[in-house]
């Protein structure tokens, strides 16, 4: 359908118990074929810019959306370049993105 279904999660930091977050979060989606599933932690969203105001889990979506058609590692270097390009300085939190492609 071309749209993006966010699936809110909390897990622990990799290495620590689940019970300190309260575990995590159980969901069941149906995936078809052509499907893409992006991974990623919070550093995106929260990355604050020059003008000191957090990129924002809606900006941090349009840009998703942007790039949402490019092969996988065209879409993560355009993610990252332009998170990069909103940040004003080194990230103060991991910025990590993973994808999955549904064949």
């Amino acid at each position: 359908t071309k749209s993006i279904l966010p699936v809110k999660s909390h897990m622990a930091p990799a290495g620590f118990p689940e019970n300190m977050t309260g575990g995590g979060m159980d969901a069941k989606i149906p995936l078809a074929s052509g499907d893409r599933i992006v991974f990623y932690t919070d550093g995106f969203p929260e990355t604050p810019g020059v003008d000191g105001k957090i990129l924002g889990i809606g900006s941090f979506k349009e840009i998703v959306e942007q790039q949402i058609h490019l092969r996988p590692a065209d879409f993560l270097d355009e993610v990252f370049k332009a998170v990069e390009e909103y940040g004003r300085e080194e990230p103060e939190d991991d910025r990590t993105l993973a994808i999955i492609d549904i064949k």
